[in-house]
């Protein structure tokens, strides 16, 4: 999908389930289907606002119903569910204040698959960085370097008096006296 408005939803997308048990009690063929036709008008009406609001994209942390897929597909909307909350909020730190994307796509990389989200406009601040190994021991290794490397640049980018190490600092205030020198007798 491209150039897409997109709709998180924290919850599930469907018919909303009441918190206390509640009977209804139908006598009637006419009643059960009357009841139906409530319950799918209420999610064609959830989809349809959606779609009203020029959204192309719905996004959920918890499944989607059938009936909701079902009017995801009449009114054109690609659906994605989030696995866990914080790679929910990961998306949506992804997208910028509007819920906007300018590409949003499902591929598969080493058998998996995975969402690829681009904003070429603006600037994200969500970077993926994909890491494969022969083993789980060296994965795991990769995981910690970047780690280290990560929050070691967030350290030294919020207090000043961090200088890098293994004689980085060094190497380049010798560049630059170097510099100096040469254009100092030039």
């Amino acid at each position: 999908m491209e150039k897409a408005k997109v709709a998180v939803f924290a919850g599930g997308v469907d018919t909303s389930a009441t918190e206390t048990k509640g009977t209804v009690l139908i006598h009637t063929a006419d009643q059960q289907e009357n009841y139906a036709k409530t319950e799918e008008a209420k999610v064609e009406e959830l989809i349809k606002a959606v779609a009203d609001s020029g959204a192309k994209v719905i996004v959920s942390e918890t499944a989607v119903g059938e009936m909701a897929l079902h009017f995801c597909e009449c009114y054109k909307l690609m659906v994605l569910k989030i696995s866990s909350k914080f790679e929910l909020r990961r998306f949506c730190c992804t997208t910028d204040d509007l819920g906007y994307v300018d590409s949003i796509s499902v591929d598969e990389i080493a058998g998996v698959k995975v969402t690829v989200v681009k904003n070429e406009e603006g600037g994200n601040s969500i970077s993926t960085v994909l890491l494969r190994g022969s083993t789980d021991s060296i994965l795991d290794d990769l995981e910690r370097a970047v780690d280290d490397g990560v929050n070691t640049y967030k350290a030294m980018c919020k207090d000043s008096r961090i200088v890098p190490g293994a004689a980085a600092t060094k190497i380049e205030l010798a560049k630059r006296v170097k510099e100096f020198s040469f254009t100092e007798t030039g």
